[in-house]
């Protein structure tokens, strides 16, 4: 991607529909109990069929330039983001790619009752494996669409210095998220669906991961280890 040639606030919003394939065994996975498996199979088969038929994953993204920058942040298309980790990693990179990612409202509306805990932890299960399914298509291809090399990901919430109230400044780059793939975001920074995710891409020198801040010891979805000389690099 020629950085030159992008223009500060002339991208558009571009969406995508993502293909997914509900993989049963990914869904199995999660259940341990074995005396209770053939009841438990059935029931995922029905969730599984049920939300295959309504489930439509979804992303939202565009380009974006650094309009601004310092030690202690960026601004990005005239947002402000307040992120050492952020500015650091983007160096004197310009060019950024916001994203949201949903397993889509159509999966989230399918109703089921809690008090029918194995349907309802079922349901759960499945829109967490289309998410999954979701992501796993959206950032190759976004990756391989804009040339984007050691890509680095950065999501609101994953460490201290890129707090989950950095949420609303995401959505603020786009022009209409909810009318676009029916993602909100609550007073509390929740997204709705749940299943969803925001986030910034971009080329770093870095091979950062953001795993590599946190402290948090038991994380299933931990993709590296705890580094304390990228804390000093990054945060000190």
């Amino acid at each position: 991607m020629t950085e030159a040639a992008i223009n500060l606030r002339q991208s558009p919003d571009q969406y995508i529909e993502i293909p997914f394939n509900i993989k049963r065994e990914a869904v199995l996975e999660n259940f341990k109990q074995e005396r209770t498996r053939a009841k438990v199979e059935t029931i995922v088969d029905e969730i599984i069929e049920m939300a295959a038929k309504v489930a439509k994953p979804k992303g939202i993204y565009r380009v974006a330039c650094v309009s601004a920058r310092d030690g202690d942040g960026v601004e990005i298309d005239g947002v402000r983001f307040n992120s050492r980790v952020l500015a650091r990693n983007l160096g004197e990179t310009s060019t950024v790619i916001p994203e949201i990612v949903t397993c889509g409202h159509e999966v989230d509306e399918i109703d089921i009752p809690p008090t029918e805990y194995i349907k309802y932890y079922t349901l759960n299960v499945v829109k967490q494996v289309i998410m999954s399914e979701a992501t796993a298509y959206f950032f190759p291809y976004l990756r391989d669409k804009f040339g984007l090399t050691d890509m680095v990901h950065l999501h609101p919430g994953e460490f201290e210095d890129f707090p989950i109230s950095a949420q609303p400044l995401i959505f603020q780059l786009f022009n209409d998220v909810e009318g676009s793939i029916g993602v909100r975001l609550t007073s509390t920074y929740t997204l709705q669906p749940m299943k969803s995710a925001t986030g910034l891409l971009f080329s770093s020198e870095f091979n950062f991961e953001s795993c590599e801040l946190c402290l948090q010891a038991h994380c299933a979805a931990r993709r590296k280890a705890y580094n304390p000389r990228l804390v000093k690099q990054f945060l000190e």
